[in-house]
């Protein structure tokens, strides 16, 4: 009778084991989940957030001016009406390929970037595929590639 009971409370200790564990899992995932979505309601999810900014100012000749460059809101516009996707990329943001999306609206693609006034060399990506700003007649080569030159000019 000594082995049934030792059976049966092992039995038991096992399965109140088994118990446990699935009900901890799914209730540490429902906080886990109650707390992210908590977070973004509070405004304190980093996650939410992408990063969307000017990377490169133009380089400055003298460290007197301790004055900040005004900034200019400078419009990219490419028409491409059968184009899935439109992305540009040059010196303001390192050159980074994966670029700044823009937004089509009515055939034409658009996107605004605060600059400060300089010279900024680019060009846009359509559908995975180098080309240059068909509204800019400045061009230059940069590392071998034919890039638009564009001046952003204080107002």
């Amino acid at each position: 009778m000594g082995d049934v009971s030792t059976r049966e409370r092992l039995a038991f200790w096992g399965l109140a084991v088994i118990v446990v564990l699935f009900a901890a899992v799914p209730s540490l995932v429902f906080l886990e989940k109650g707390t992210q979505y908590y977070r973004f309601l509070t405004g304190w999810e980093p996650g939410v957030l992408k990063k969307m900014g000017v990377d490169y100012v133009p380089h400055t000749d003298s460290l007197d001016d301790a004055d900040l460059p005004d900034i200019e809101f400078v419009e990219f516009t490419l028409t491409a009406p059968d184009a899935q996707s439109v992305k540009v990329a040059g010196d303001f943001n390192g050159w980074r390929g994966d670029g700044y999306p823009l937004q089509q609206e009515r055939g034409a693609w658009r996107l605004v970037l605060p600059l400060p006034p300089g010279q900024y060399r680019y060009g846009f990506t359509v559908d995975g595929k180098w080309t240059l700003d068909p509204g800019v007649s400045e061009k230059e080569s940069v590392n071998g590639r034919d890039v638009s030159l564009r001046t952003v000019e204080a107002s």
